[in-house]
């Protein structure tokens, strides 16, 4: 019988590298001791996961595995993370101090060991996802100085900037599709409890130009005073979001839609954590829809579990709801947008469900859902048919906070849709949330009393570190 092991070891040696996962690779190393010394998992475990922050010894143990790197090319093949991390905690020095600075000749040598551990596209090399952490980074703080958030950032920072700024001119990341942002404030008022500022939109400035970028993800996001203007319309490579477990505003998010040039997925959870004030936490399902129209071309996957934020205008006359949701965070509000207000282009959209054609996955709350299948149109009929107002290429739908008993209409609309799904030529084939109540996810207005509800960020494990 032939094994693997029969194989040269070089073939061996290049079908180890196309293993992502580290422990599928420990567990190939168990095997035998060949495995095992082919694997070499403490080499492995010290470089696959490189954290930069800016502390001083954090940067140079950093910056000495890079050149060690760029020593031994071969040790970027162990390369499947790196994180960059810019703290700001109760006990930072004062910004006003000097700070260092690459010379020259280390700003070349970054650019080498980066190229080296998988930055750019070298053959043989590649990033799978980039680790961004911008913890409390108060631009306040420093606008008050008058200095521009680029202007605070470390070398590695700046280098990603720039690059981000004229991809084209660049090697750098050209391959990068998915970045996660770790988001975690550790000054003292930070005791997992609520959520957390975040210059988000500072973030993206270091990456959505690149011309593979795919996904960005984010937890426990509060939308950040003075943060760094959101791009502008249709700027952005990016084409799926992932915001869970956060608190924001949905003009934030229009805006954040908005500069998408094709979103195909995009999802938005509140709850797990508590609202600090002055939190805003009124969610407007009109400026939303309208900011969603922009894609209903391409979107693919909608996710939206935001009921509990939209208030009580689903307990009012449609006439009162509309007038309140032209008003409070709709287009009269749009100037006061804190990262720039959406493009004057989303308020001319009009539309409903149906008009998204590619649109495969949806998962909404049951008045989300009914409000989105009327629609946001010139004019209003006052009944209508969900069944008549979905997507023909929908696949699966989940309803949260579907209750049956609780409203006549919601009810006879659910059994249309149950009818529908029965019929061989429908393509939605699944339905969720009509057997079962899913409950809509909520903010934990009381964590003393309820730490059991709050939502806690997993550890992730790292390499070889202090």
């Amino acid at each position: 019988m032939f094994l693997f092991t029969h194989l040269p070891f070089e073939i061996q040696h290049r079908v180890l590298f196309f293993l992502y996962s580290h422990r599928d690779v420990a567990a190939l190393s168990v095997q035998c001791r060949s495995l095992h010394v082919l694997c070499n998992m403490p080499l492995r475990k010290r470089y696959r996961r490189i954290r930069i922050t800016s502390s001083r010894k954090s940067f140079n143990r950093a910056f000495n595995m890079l050149l060690d790197i760029l020593t031994k090319p071969g040790l970027g093949e162990h390369v499947r993370h790196i994180e960059y991390t810019k703290e700001c905690c109760a006990n930072e020095p004062n910004p006003e101090q000097p700070r260092r600075e690459l010379s020259g000749e280390e700003m070349q040598l970054l650019r080498a060991a980066t190229r080296r551990a998988g930055f750019v596209d070298a053959e043989g090399l590649r990033v799978i996802d980039l680790l961004l952490q911008l913890v409390n980074l108060d631009v306040h703080k420093y606008a008050t100085r008058g200095l521009a958030p680029e202007e605070v950032g470390f070398p590695l920072y700046q280098l990603l900037y720039r690059n981000n700024t004229s991809p084209q001119e660049s090697l750098f990341l050209q391959h990068l599709r998915s970045v996660y942002m770790i988001n975690i404030n550790k000054d003292y008022l930070d005791d997992g409890r609520c959520y957390s500022f975040m210059d988000f939109t500072g973030a993206l400035a270091m990456f959505h130009r690149l011309p593979s970028i795919n996904s960005v993800s984010v937890d426990l996001l509060l939308e950040m005073p003075y943060a760094t203007p959101v791009a502008e319309i249709a700027e952005s490579n990016v084409s799926r979001i992932a915001i869970h477990h956060s608190s924001i505003t949905s003009m934030y998010l229009a805006s954040l839609i908005c500069s998408c040039k094709a979103l195909r997925e995009f999802e938005y959870s509140i709850g797990g954590r508590s609202r600090t004030p002055p939190a805003v936490s009124f969610f407007n399902v009109k400026t939303f829809i309208k900011a969603i129209l922009m894609h209903k071309e391409t979107l693919e996957i909608l996710d939206v579990d935001v009921e509990e934020d939209m208030g009580y205008l689903f307990k009012v006359d449609s006439s009162t709801r509309d007038r309140c949701l032209d008003v409070q965070y709709g287009q009269r509000e749009a100037e006061v947008g804190r990262s720039g207000p959406p493009p004057v282009a989303m308020w001319d959209q009009s539309g409903s469900l149906r008009d998204f054609h590619a649109l495969k996955r949806l998962s909404l709350g049951v008045h989300f859902l009914m409000y989105f299948a009327r629609g946001v149109k010139p004019t209003h009929d006052g009944s209508f048919s969900l069944v008549d107002c979905l997507p023909e290429s929908l696949e699966s739908l989940c309803i949260r906070g579907y209750e049956r008993g609780k409203s006549e209409e919601n009810d006879s609309q659910v059994d249309a849709l149950v009818a529908l799904q029965k019929r061989a030529t429908s393509k939605l084939k699944t339905i969720i949330g009509i057997e079962a109540l899913i409950p809509n996810s909520k903010h934990v207005d009381y964590p003393d009393n309820g730490r059991h509800l709050l939502w806690i960020m997993q550890e992730r494990e790292w390499s070889d570190e202090d």
